[in-house]
């Protein structure tokens, strides 16, 4: 096979250097690319046999969805594209034991016997074939030149039409992968999943002004089918989104991860459907990519048919009037009151009583007599610190937190092999200012926690107690409980234990003040990076127009909220026909304002049309 030739190296000098790959240079993914990727569904236990059948079920006219006529497939409804991702992998089939040969040719696992068969049989059905390079089941430790133009090598000899380049392996050079497509004599749409990090260099995975050598880039970890996953991954979006240049734009656009659409577990009973609905209209209202990631299974599809064939929302999502949409208000409910004579229980028992940040998430795991396992919190990956934090914000003018108790269990990371040391996680538990989490105090710090290995699971840890007295942390702002965990060699999973009583989260208090308040409050707190009750989201449309999505991350209605026209840069004193995006039908005219009532976990989606 002949191997692509390295002349490229010249414009890979740094993010922002190179002029040669502005925002949309190759003129492909003018619009959000929709499709769907095996990752989400099978994560690396994808064969050939699986990516075919997922291109049929793409393919197949049999699909009933209101607002189409007749039977569809859901490449009608647009998502035409199906990439293979983690899986296909030939992993220490190469030279030294490697995943690219001697060439620099990546090699391929046996379940995956003809991949150029398996991208002919895709093109047969009218659909485009994505790859996946870089990858995490066996990525090289070495960065090598001959790897580059080997994996594009592959990718032009496939015929696939897209990449997905991860960033777990030494393959980072974003600049360098472009270029060698570019010279390749074929167009690729190209994915840079370097999980949001920016850097002044080539594997940064933020664009510049001028530097985007990719169509579309992550900008957060991996999403989960956690109740607040995808609610925490929106928020990655905004540093994207500055009203007058903002840097999600047609041909490189920002993605906050696949969508978990049908996975979402419900954050209450009986809210799946309305907060999975609710995740992809946050998808639609910032130009996301929308790669489905669900098997696709009769069973898995027909209960979402209906909101990923919306067309009215797709249309949206699909738009561009000069902006890829932006948050625009965050709904703050106000506090709500208990008496500062007795304990305070913090809310603990639920993955939606959990925001996480720097790595870490909450997934599904292992259950047993105290949890159900629907709710796990993973602390990230080794070498890294994730935070935790815990259910609701406290606040009271003149009061302050005299103690604190709470427990909870953990399994640590891979069991070192023999003879080898891996330095254990450590748990700190810490009171931090709510807006800025700046560390107020640190109550209690574990002893390295590694005894419970989750590779060879036979039980979670007993509960770790904390017990913290004579604290004095005033709440005259609102301040937060949270766990910092340092992973350092290993990491740690943490149940919620929603079948005991959660954390045991419980805090007294000190004598108050002189002219304290009569009571402190519980400041909401909801998950996804922020506090509040909601969010309003917002997006420019062509012709003067406008379309708004109100989401609901509380337990409690969001009722006659005002839609203020003013705040979307609408024309004041200009009439506006207001349509329910997601009831597909028009709902009145109105000037200036428009009220919109939410249910809890749930959105309303309207588009503002000049009347």
């Amino acid at each position: 096979m002949k191997v692509l030739a390295l002349g490229a190296l010249a414009v890979a000098s740094g993010a922002g250097t190179s002029k040669d790959f502005p925002p949309g240079w190759n003129g492909l993914a003018r619009t959000p690319p929709m499709g769907w990727r095996s990752w989400n569904a099978f994560g690396n236990r994808i064969t050939q046999d699986m990516m075919m059948d997922a291109a049929h079920a793409l393919a197949a006219k049999n699909r009933t969805v209101r607002g189409w006529k007749g039977e569809v497939s859901l490449c009608d409804l647009g998502y035409c594209s199906v990439g293979v991702d983690e899986g296909w992998e030939g992993c220490g089939a190469g030279v030294n034991k490697t995943q690219h040969d001697a060439a620099g040719i990546p090699t391929i696992d046996d379940q995956f016997p003809d991949t150029a068969k398996m991208v002919d049989g895709i093109h047969a059905l009218d659909l485009a074939a994505g790859w996946y390079l870089n990858g995490c089941k066996c990525g090289e430790h070495v960065e090598l030149e001959q790897n580059y133009a080997g994996d594009i090598t592959s990718t032009h000899k496939f015929n696939f039409d897209g990449v997905k380049i991860d960033g777990c392996g030494k393959q980072l050079n974003m600049t360098l992968y472009a270029a060698l497509m570019r010279d390749s004599g074929k167009n690729y749409t190209i994915e840079n999943c370097h999980w949001g990090d920016c850097t002044d260099s080539d594997d940064s995975s933020c664009p510049t002004k001028d530097w985007c050598p990719f169509n579309w880039y992550r900008t957060s970890g991996d999403i989960n089918a956690g109740a607040t996953s995808w609610l925490s991954n929106l928020q990655t979006t905004t540093r994207f989104q500055d009203y007058d240049a903002p840097l999600s734009v047609p041909g490189c656009w920002a993605y906050p991860d696949m969508l978990e659409v049908g996975r979402v577990a419900e954050p209450a009973p009986g809210a799946g459907p309305s907060w999975n609905r609710a995740h992809f209209g946050a998808w639609c209202i910032v130009s996301a990519p929308l790669i489905l990631g669900l098997e696709l299974t009769d069973e898995n599809l027909t209960p979402i048919l209906d909101v990923i064939g919306n067309k009215e929302a797709v249309a949206v999502n699909q738009a561009w009037a000069g902006h890829p949409g932006m948050l625009v208000q965050t709904i703050v409910a106000p506090p709500q009151p208990f008496d500062p004579a007795g304990p305070t229980t913090v809310p603990s028992s639920a993955g939606s009583d959990f925001d996480t940040e720097d790595g870490a998430g909450i997934g599904s795991a292992r259950g047993d007599d105290q949890s159900s396992g629907a709710a796990n919190i993973r602390t990230g990956g080794p070498g890294g610190t994730g935070l935790v934090r815990i259910g609701t914000g406290l606040v009271g003018a003149g009061h302050a937190i005299a103690g604190l108790s709470m427990q909870f269990r953990y399994s640590a990371g891979y069991t070192p092999g023999a003879g080898e040391q891996k330095a254990a996680p450590v748990v700190k538990v810490q009171i931090l200012d709510m807006a800025t989490s700046a560390v107020l105090a640190t109550v209690f710090t574990s002893p390295p926690l590694g005894k419970y290995s989750y590779d060879h699971f036979t039980q979670y840890s007993p509960p770790i107690v904390v017990k913290a007295a004579g604290l004095h942390i005033p709440t005259d702002k609102p301040v937060i409980i949270a766990l910092s965990v340092a992973n350092n060699q290993r990491n740690l999973q943490i149940p919620v234990d929603d079948k005991a009583n959660g954390f045991a989260v419980s805090v007294t208090w000190a004598a108050p003040a002189a002219g304290a308040a009569p009571h402190v409050g519980l400041a909401p707190y909801h998950g996804g990076g922020f506090h509040g009750q909601g969010q309003l989201w917002a997006k420019p449309q062509p012709k003067g127009g406008a379309a708004a999505l109100l989401i609901n991350q509380s337990p409690d209605p969001i009722a006659d909220f005002v839609l203020d026209f003013s705040a979307l840069n609408l024309t004041a004193g200009q009439a506006y026909t207001v349509r329910d995006i997601w009831e597909q039908k028009d709902v009145g005219t109105a000037t200036g304002a428009h009220n919109l009532t939410v249910p809890a976990y749930d959105s309303a989606f309207v588009l503002l049309t000049p009347a």
